[in-house]
């Protein structure tokens, strides 16, 4: 019951967010919102492969993980890249500049632009 209300309520803002950018002569957009510990990589590639549609999924944030380097347990939700159904958005949050930019080269060696 929980999860069929969070699936209706994702639906519900990604078809208020495609009326807004219809009613500005755009392609309607769905897109998929994070919610952390639900919508892992497995969750977003099962709702990939059966709504067919979706534009965009935003994957929950990552952070904390030091500047020296990226754990692997911090990407495991989005990569490998090629792995991921719909075109996924990876967000990170940080104070630590170091933090940023370690993130940014793992990402992009693992294949996002």
């Amino acid at each position: 019951m929980y999860i069929c209300r969070i699936i209706s309520l994702y639906l519900n803002i990604a078809i208020m967010s495609a009326n807004v950018i219809s009613s500005s002569n755009q392609q309607p957009l769905l897109l998929l919102a994070p919610f952390r510990g639900i919508t892992h990589k497995a969750y977003r590639n099962a709702f990939a492969a059966f709504f067919n549609g979706v534009d965009e999924m935003y994957a929950p944030f990552i952070s904390g993980f030091g500047a020296d380097h990226v754990p692997a347990s911090k990407l495991e939700d989005i990569v490998p890249f090629s792995e991921n159904q719909a075109p996924t958005v990876p967000q990170f949050i940080s104070n630590a500049p170091g933090e940023i930019i370690a993130l940014g080269h793992a990402l992009k060696e693992q294949g996002f632009t």
